[in-house]
């Protein structure tokens, strides 16, 4: 008669736990055992039959709690932990909370062009977007005006909550999506982030930020408030705040003093973003409850540094479209906004992202000309680079 022995106790290692089989694997371990035990023929058992489902069955069901195993034991350590129990894990061990995400506010520049003005109207009655159907963004403030041939810098807040709000090149946001105005062109500058009422947009806080945040933490335990207190600070007074450089003796006839150095995902960071980070840290500069009281730290915005992306694309006709061109346009946004605060600026990188999509063929893009920049770019100390996209697509 065949017979089922006790299964041995078995000793996982970490590196088993949180690299747990699948339901496959669970199957055939299941019928090798049942082999060994005098079942013999269980791999020719025929799909639907009761035998191989009560083994299916229990395959699924050892798959399901080996994830939740895998998930226990990540959710022990930050850097393994992952979504809620990330969360959890930093919320409770760490005293750091997730943070939501923002909506994106700016200002966008207003020209009567064909001066027919001036025009009279409620921001609120008009929207912009990166081309038709593209990513909304509404103006607000109320009553404003754009005088007969002249200017206006209008603000606006993005229709929903995310970062990619925040990450549009200067000049893509150039379509009347609401509201028309006869003879009115608008468009994004490259400073149009920077305004007093000026927001970032922000996902919902990422697995690595808030994991950084968490080993950051760690130095601020300290009295002597070392690289990565700094960090710490300024990473939890406010979620635009997505790259952090701390320097100390920039300025050698002022020696001792902390330079945080601030940066979003689109680049430099407005007044009110600066001044809650420094309040957050030393709000007289000197001293304070967080760093020693002969210690002095000065925070400040990373100041734009403008990389024009030009040339002549030759595209596959076939996708050669407002969509691609989109997506060509996010990818280089995306590529700055994980360069570091002073970081070089490489041009081989800068052709590579514009020429090569992920999952497509390198046919698609045929060929490039006149692509700048042609060299790599240094960068100061307190420079982050911005694109500024000036690319012309041909078909063929």
């Amino acid at each position: 008669m065949a017979t089922l022995q006790p299964m041995a106790t078995t000793v996982y290692t970490y590196a088993q736990l949180i690299a747990p089989e699948d339901q496959a694997a669970h199957k055939t371990a299941i019928l090798t055992s049942l082999e060994a035990a005098g079942f013999t023929g269980a791999f020719t058992w025929q799909s639907g039959t009761s035998p191989l489902a009560f083994g299916e069955c229990q395959a699924d069901a050892t798959t399901r709690f080996d994830n939740n195993a895998a998930i226990l034991a990540k959710g022990a350590l930050s850097d393994e932990a992952e979504d809620d129990t990330l969360t959890v894990l930093s919320d409770q061990v760490y005293d750091n909370q997730r943070m939501i995400g923002r909506r994106t506010r700016g200002r966008l520049l207003l020209v009567d062009a064909a001066s027919v003005g001036p025009f009279t109207f409620q921001a609120e009655s008009t929207s912009y977007s990166i081309g038709r159907g593209g990513r909304l963004y509404n103006g607000y403030g109320g009553t404003v005006t754009l005088p007969r041939g002249g200017q206006l810098l209008l603000n606006v807040e993005s229709d929903g909550v995310g970062a990619i709000y925040a990450l549009a090149p200067a000049g893509t946001i150039t379509y009347f999506a609401r509201g028309v105005l006869p003879g009115v062109t608008v468009t994004n500058q490259t400073d149009w982030l920077t305004g007093v009422d000026a927001q970032v947009g922000t996902d919902d806080e990422s697995d690595p930020r808030l994991r950084t945040r968490n080993r950051s933490k760690w130095g601020s335990l300290g009295a002597g408030s070392p690289e990565s207190a700094y960090r710490s600070w300024a990473l939890d007074a406010d979620p635009q705040v997505q790259r952090v450089a701390v320097l100390s003796n920039v300025d050698m006839l002022d020696p001792g003093v902390a330079t945080v150095l601030i940066a979003g995902a689109s680049g430099a960071l407005g007044g009110s973003v600066v001044s809650t980070v420094q309040n957050a840290i030393a709000p007289a500069q000197i001293g304070g409850e967080l760093i020693p009281e002969t210690a002095r730290a000065i925070v400040a915005s990373a100041v734009n540094r403008t990389i024009t992306i030009s040339g002549v694309l030759y595209v596959q006709r076939e996708y050669n479209t407002t969509a691609f061109q989109a997506s060509v346009a996010a990818d280089v946004a995306t590529f700055f906004a994980d360069m570091d605060i002073g970081q070089l600026v490489s041009w081989e990188r800068c052709l590579e992202v514009v020429t090569q999509r992920a999952g497509l063929s390198a046919r698609v893009i045929y060929n490039v000309e006149n692509f700048l920049p042609s060299a790599d770019i240094p960068l100061l100390y307190n420079e982050v680079a911005v694109p500024f996209l000036n690319l012309t697509y041909v078909s063929v």
